[in-house]
């Protein structure tokens, strides 16, 4: 079964709004694990305003599972991550408040010099990439132990030609990304309509689902939200 990993970033997001200490990102890992989660991930950026250090203690403390923890490859964050030793750290491109992928090849000496120390670290480390066939070997230049593939051109297909198209590229990176014996990893817009046919991929480890889930609990409940995509992820 493809494994779950929720995105807490909606709901820091929320809290932010509303200038206050709720919703409580902890209190969700709770019910996110509880209902079959194999873990959650949280972006952290530099100016901190979304999510600080403490709540990064605090939910290394409660987690029980996969931490995961996004960060840009500076060296404040890099610090920071070998101090809390999350269970992954995922390399990411932040641009306003927007997560992209990294580009592997723009930067690729200071990424395998984070790739490095955190490995030194046993921290597990990511790299979240377009669905590219160059990208995948230059996270495995780099060392990367997982390789997170973004589905935003799949999720924004125009139509059903268009979306099998987007799938059929990101099975070909993942083969290509087996053979090379990285971690694969989908993430970026996925839901309750469009992640089957994505966990149907036999290389694929897990998936990362953040917004579609929050959306769904505001009406029907954590717990029954992360459930339900646990449910469709084991029967797809």
């Amino acid at each position: 079964m493809v494994e779950l990993t929720v995105n807490l970033d909606p709901i820091v997001g929320l809290r932010g709004l509303g200038r206050s200490q709720r919703p409580d990102p902890v209190a969700a890992v709770f019910a996110a694990e509880h209902a079959g989660a194999s873990g959650v991930s949280i972006s952290l950026r530099e100016d901190k305003k979304q999510v600080g250090e403490r709540d990064l203690r605090l939910l290394k403390d409660v987690v029980r599972g996969h931490f995961n923890v996004e960060i840009e490859p500076t060296q404040e964050m890099l610090k920071l991550m070998l101090e809390l030793r999350p269970s992954s750290v995922t390399l990411v491109d932040v641009s306003g408040d927007a997560v992209k992928e990294l580009d592997i090849a723009f930067d690729q000496e200071k990424i395998v010099n984070f790739v490095v120390l955190l490995r030194e670290a046993q921290i597990e480390p990511r790299i979240l990439i377009a669905p590219d066939l160059d990208q995948l070997r230059g996270a495995h230049r780099a060392g990367a132990v997982g390789v997170e593939v973004s589905t935003w051109s799949y999720v924004g297909a125009a139509n059903a030609q268009s979306r099998s198209q987007e799938r059929q590229k990101i099975i070909d990176a993942l083969k290509v990304g087996q053979r090379l014996h990285l971690q694969l990893f989908a993430t970026g817009g996925l839901d309750y309509q469009n992640v089957a046919p994505l966990a149907s991929i036999d290389s694929l480890v897990g998936v990362k689902v953040g917004h579609s889930i929050i959306a769904k609990a505001l009406t029907h409940g954590l717990e029954r939200s992360v459930a339900e995509m646990v449910q469709l992820l084991r029967t797809s």
